[in-house]
């Protein structure tokens, strides 16, 4: 009776996302890149709903989301399941696409101050290990937990950003994340050896936070950064990141997978210009990014974000739900 509820509400729901899509949005453009494709996309629980169909289209190698603590376990030892992410993850599931669930946001319980992004207290850390614990218990089938995000950013705005950074510190905060890694790892890797731990994507790749957490030990699976381009500037290529990255775990005697795990073409949210230039050159930027991660041997990466809720006009899709250029590039070269 249940599994035909739910199949009831999800073909309802579909219908309701299919109602809002009235035309297609095609560029025309030349295949740079051949063969399989490492890509990945980001998705929120909270408007990922409507975008089941677009997932199966692009058929993607990897899937970026996250499990918000501080909303699950608003009160400690009470968890209240985010029903959104359950049911992605379902669907997730059956579809051949590799989930990375990222860990982030601190219940107002367990912070150091009043931001959302705030720092874990020290006494609360096995709480953290422990929430972590019961995602996995809950969710079985997850394979990659990351842990936060953009943690050696030091401001901090709603859950965009980790805001672990510190720049009194000497390494900016780099330590302190090794000491919250660290208690994930060394926990919880001996009852799940076929989880891989990430390290939080880096917002700044070309810093010495990094290094700190290496100094500290920090152990991990896989590393993750962040990379953006701005229309303006397409000229950068991640080649020096990845190639700083790998330096620094060469001097701490540390090898491991490398990810891209958020990347677009950015154009300033209300500029005249972000016109049909700038989505073809987003659309372009596609192949660009294929061509420098298969260069620089990254195990994938991921493009922020699927819905139109990216930022600076990052998103695959316009407002209504309508692909743009970049998403059909990402689908295969139309």
């Amino acid at each position: 009776m249940f599994k035909k509820l739910f199949l009831l509400l999800f073909i309802l729901l579909l219908s309701s996302c299919a109602s809002i899509i009235k035309r297609e949005y095609k560029i025309n453009l030349p295949v740079v890149i051949a063969g399989e494709k490492v890509f990945g996309v980001e998705i929120r629980p909270e408007v990922s709903l409507c975008n089941r169909d677009r997932v199966i289209e692009l058929n993607p190698e990897w899937i970026r989301t996250s499990i918000n603590w501080a909303e699950v376990e608003e009160t400690k030892g009470t968890y209240t399941w985010n029903t959104n992410f359950s049911t992605d993850l379902e669907f997730l599931n059956t579809i051949n696409t590799k989930v990375i669930v990222v860990i982030k946001m601190t219940p107002i319980w367990a912070r150091t101050d009043s931001r959302s992004c705030s720092r874990i207290r020290e006494e609360n850390i096995p709480d953290f290990v422990n929430f972590i614990r019961q995602v996995l218990i809950k969710y079985p089938t997850i394979k990659y937990i990351e842990i936060w995000n953009e943690q050696d950013v030091e401001i901090g705005v709603d859950d965009y950003y980790g805001c672990w950074g510190d720049h009194t510190e000497l390494y900016y905060g780099g330590e302190y994340y090794a000491t919250i890694i660290n208690s994930v790892y060394t926990t919880l890797k001996p009852l799940y050896l076929d989880v891989q731990f990430i390290y939080g994507g880096l917002a700044n790749p070309i810093g010495n936070y990094l290094e700190g957490s290496l100094i500290a030990g920090a152990k991990f699976d896989i590393l993750s950064f962040h990379y953006y381009s701005w229309f303006s500037n397409q000229d950068k290529t991640i080649k020096d990141e990845v190639q700083f990255l790998r330096d620094v775990l060469k001097k701490y005697n540390k090898e491991v997978p490398i990810i891209l795990t958020e990347t677009s073409l950015l154009c300033a949210e209300g500029a005249t210009y972000c016109d049909q230039d700038f989505l073809i050159a987003q659309a372009n930027y596609v192949d660009k990014i294929e061509q420098e991660v298969r260069e620089e041997r990254l195990i994938g990466w991921i493009w922020y974000a699927l819905p139109a809720t990216g930022w600076n006009n990052s998103g695959l899709l316009f407002n209504d739900g309508i692909p743009k250029p970049a998403y059909y590039r990402l689908k295969g070269g139309e």
